[in-house]
């Protein structure tokens, strides 16, 4: 399963292409079919937690 997280103008593209109503939402794609014996997966590496992380005091 995908997820359609496109812009306004991408999904005005699809709606139009496969005359979607507005009042439906498109939120999801489902693959069909068979897969390859072999392919390449898309990695997204995560910063360390030390990068991202602020810790706030609370003054009392």
């Amino acid at each position: 399963m995908l997820n359609w997280s496109e812009d306004c103008e991408q999904d005005k593209r699809l709606r139009a292409a496969f005359d979607i109503p507005d009042h439906e939402v498109v939120i999801t794609f489902i693959g069909v079919g068979q897969m390859p014996e072999e392919f390449e997966v898309a990695a997204s590496p995560s910063p360390a937690v030390n990068e991202v992380l602020s810790l706030l005091e609370r003054k009392e």
